[in-house]
């Protein structure tokens, strides 16, 4: 009976061993450090970035320039603009030219906006400034396919 318990006893200290070392053997395998890498790339945060000023840009396209006053049509452009700034520094190393060019035309979009002499302008001006959305939509989405961790 003793001899049974020791062998029951070794089987199982052998089991607990070979598991204890599948488990160091694979915290430690190429792919999970490979995955953990790419988590962690600045990319990835770029591509959080690039989320967000889609989103500020959505609340942007969402405003009625036919009935918005200046005050709104400059905030919802601040957001923008916010988030824009945010995206184009942390994509900076990955797409530089058009990071740059999506900070350009947010420019653009602002200096429509600021020239505004009223809230009635933001309706007279209603074509300007959609067609300075659109040029930030459009930087935003060349800057996103840059970014090839983005989906």
């Amino acid at each position: 009976m003793a001899s049974r318990t020791y062998a029951l006893l070794i089987i199982a200290l052998t089991l607990g061993v070979v598991t204890i070392g599948a488990c160091t053997s694979t915290a430690s395998s190429p792919a999970t450090t490979a995955s953990l890498s790419a988590a962690a790339s600045p990319e990835a945060g770029a591509c959080a970035d690039a989320a967000a000023v889609e989103s500020a840009l959505a609340d942007l396209r969402a405003v009625d320039l036919t009935t918005a006053d200046k005050a709104g049509v400059s905030a919802a452009i601040e957001t923008v603009q916010s988030s824009v700034t945010t995206l184009a520094s942390s994509a900076k190393e990955a797409a530089g030219p058009e990071a740059d060019a999506l900070t350009n035309a947010i420019a653009t979009l602002r200096t429509t906006v600021d020239g505004l002499s009223s809230d009635a302008s933001v309706s007279e001006k209603a074509a300007d400034i959609r067609s300075a959305v659109a040029g930030v939509e459009t930087a935003a989405t060349a800057l996103r396919a840059k970014l090839t961790q983005c989906s």
